[in-house]
């Protein structure tokens, strides 16, 4: 058994997003083991998300994770998700003076080739990397499900491979 991550742990601000795409194929700057390799398919484990401060007030209790980019409005109702998250933790992922949220899911199988996306069923703000796109896998979700091709969200995807 692997277990690998995908992720940027850059971020620059601070703002109301929906999620992030990611592939699992493509570990960005900050992920971390030997990656997928010719596992397929591969497992999610769970998804971290940088927020501002420590505060928990208005974070989600969910993430929904989908294999295409929903409408708003069943992303409002978590329609057509493959998997909702299952728990959530607040801790410290991303450095000391940081704050995390991860969401866990149920080892949630996926094409380790294929874009994936882990979005909110509501506006969370959350921290971003802006004007870089330090993460080549994907990019992240404006409240009303615009791609922003030059952000990031502080994120990190855990998998596994059995």
């Amino acid at each position: 058994m692997a277990t690998f991550t995908v992720g940027s742990f850059s971020s620059t601000n601070s703002a109301k997003k929906r999620g992030q795409s990611f592939a699992a194929n493509v570990a960005g700057p900050d992920g971390t083991g030997a990656g997928p390799g010719s596992a397929n398919p591969v497992y999610v484990q769970s998804v971290s998300v940088g927020y501002p401060s420590s505060s928990t007030t208005g974070r989600t209790g969910a993430a929904y994770l989908y294999s295409s980019l929903p409408t708003l409005s069943d992303l409002n109702a978590g329609n057509g998700c493959l998997a909702c998250s299952q728990s959530t933790s607040d801790e410290n992922l991303f450095g000391a003076n940081t704050y995390s949220r991860t969401f866990y899911f149920s080892k949630v199988s996926i094409d380790p080739t294929a874009t994936y996306f882990v979005l909110f069923p509501c506006d969370q703000s959350v921290r971003y990397a802006s004007g870089t796109n330090p993460y080549s896998g994907g990019t992240s979700y404006s409240p009303i499900l615009a791609s922003e091709t030059t952000n990031d969200l502080q994120f990190q995807v855990s998998l596994t491979d059995v």
